[in-house]
């Protein structure tokens, strides 16, 4: 048997602008055929800068459609591809890359209450730092507050990126003592 065309391999998730933080599992999945439908043997790849560069993540995988991949754990990079490529028996290879790219974004933001810590004034000004070096950025950041020195904690507000200046938050508490956090 003479088999050149190559197996038909279409790419089922991770197709582009998806984005991933740090739970560290997402399944790959897709369709390997072959015209002469003998085994397949399937690879796949990663590369986190759009593809000029490919890092092997599973070889000579069974064609199940499916595969549980544990996302790298360093990796901060909005330029993510995937590649699955299914080989035959005879050597004819075919393959699909994710047709965008997606982003992992492993960077823990950071948040920082600058001012006050503790109040009596009414009212109370907080001043907050926030920064996150990963490509995702913040999206929003819950604001706590806590009347009983630490003890426990209530959601005071949600504040989204558009409030957040030079990226500084103020928030005004109108009532009693807090602690923010």
């Amino acid at each position: 048997i003479i088999d050149s065309v190559p197996p038909k391999v279409t790419l089922l998730s991770l197709l582009g602008g998806e984005m991933f933080g740090k739970s560290g599992k997402e399944f790959i999945q897709w369709s390997a055929t072959d015209e002469i439908l003998m085994d397949l043997s399937v690879n796949i790849e990663f590369s986190a800068d759009a593809g000029k560069t490919w890092v092997p993540v599973a070889n000579n995988l069974k064609n199940t459609g499916l595969y549980e991949w544990v996302m790298p754990a360093n990796i901060n990079s909005s330029d993510c591809k995937v590649k699955v490529s299914a080989l035959s028996v005879t050597g004819a290879r075919g393959e699909a890359v994710t047709a965008g790219l997606f982003t992992i974004d492993t960077a823990e933001p950071f948040i920082k209450a600058t001012e006050p810590v503790v109040s009596n004034l009414r009212p109370v000004v907080i001043s907050c730092v926030a920064d996150d070096k990963g490509p995702a950025g913040i999206k929003e950041v819950d604001v706590y507050v806590s009347r009983n020195m630490g003890q426990s904690w209530e959601l005071f507000r949600t504040v989204s990126y558009a409030e957040i200046k030079d990226s500084a938050i103020q928030l005004i508490l109108a009532d009693n003592r807090y602690s923010i956090f």
